[in-house]
C-alpha cells in the first residue's frame, strides 16, 4: 500500500464521507449496500458503470437517498475525473487492468484510492506512484478484495490470538472438498 507520510489531508474518521464505487457488479453492489447502510458516516455513493442494466438492478435491491448512479465506461478518464472530484475515496471493482489509470486519475485529483488487486504486475504499477502519493496526501491501497485482502487481514488477526505460529497457508476459492491431480484445485472461470 502506498501511504503518504502526512496526513493532513485526510478527513477526520468522523466526518461523513462521499465515496466513489467504480464497477456494479457482485462485489462492487455488495460494497455500494454496504456503504449505503452507513449513514453516519457515509453522505453520498456514487457509483460508476457502463452496463444500464447493473445499475438499474443495484437501484432495485438498495432504496438509499444517498445512492447516485452514473452510466459511465471506467476506460473514459475524461468523465470520471468529473465524477470522482470531490470524493473522499475511489473503491475500483473492476478488472484489474484497469486499476493503474484509475489511480492515476485519483491521485491527479487528490482523491484516495484502493482496489480489489490480484495481479501483482498492475499492483507495482500502482506502488510506482508512491513518491507523488506521499507528496500529494493521497492513499493509494492495492489489494483490497478477497485474496490478497481480506484473507491477509483475517489470516494475521488468527495469528495474533495465538502465542506463537510457525507459518500459516492460506487458500482461497474453488478450493475443492476431494482435490485430484493434476492441480489439487477447481477452476470455475
Amino acid at each position: 500500500a502506498v501511504f503518504p507520510s502526512s496526513l493532513t489531508s485526510a478527513k477526520a474518521h468522523s466526518d461523513p464521507m462521499k465515496i466513489t464505487v467504480i464497477g456494479a457488479g457482485s462485489i462492487g453492489a455488495a460494497i455500494v449496500r454496504e456503504l449505503c447502510k452507513r449513514s453516519d458516516e457515509v453522505t453520498q455513493v456514487q457509483v460508476c458503470d457502463m452496463r444500464s442494466r447493473a445499475l438499474q438492478r443495484l437501484h432495485d435491491h438498495v432504496d438509499s437517498q444517498f445512492l447516485r448512479s452514473f452510466q459511465v465506461d471506467a476506460r473514459d478518464m475524461n468523465v470520471l475525473s468529473q465524477i470522482v472530484q470531490g470524493s473522499d475515496c475511489v473503491v475500483s471493482c473492476v478488472p484489474a487492468e484497469l486499476n493503474p489509470d484509475l489511480a492515476q486519475l485519483c491521485l491527479d485529483v487528490g482523491v484516495h484510492f484502493c482496489d480489489l488487486g490480484g495481479n501483482d504486475q498492475v499492483v507495482q504499477q500502482e506502488l510506482a506512484l508512491s513518491s507523488r502519493a506521499r507528496e500529494k496526501s493521497v492513499w493509494i491501497v492495492p489489494n483490497c478484495g478477497l485474496a490478497p485482502g481480506l484473507t491477509n487481514v483475517l489470516c494475521l488477526r488468527a495469528l495474533e490470538q495465538l502465542a506463537r505460529a510457525d507459518a500459516a497457508h492460506l487458500r482461497v476459492g474453488d478450493v475443492p472438498l476431494h482435490p485430484e491431480p493434476p492441480f489439487n484445485f477447481r477452476i470455475s472461470w
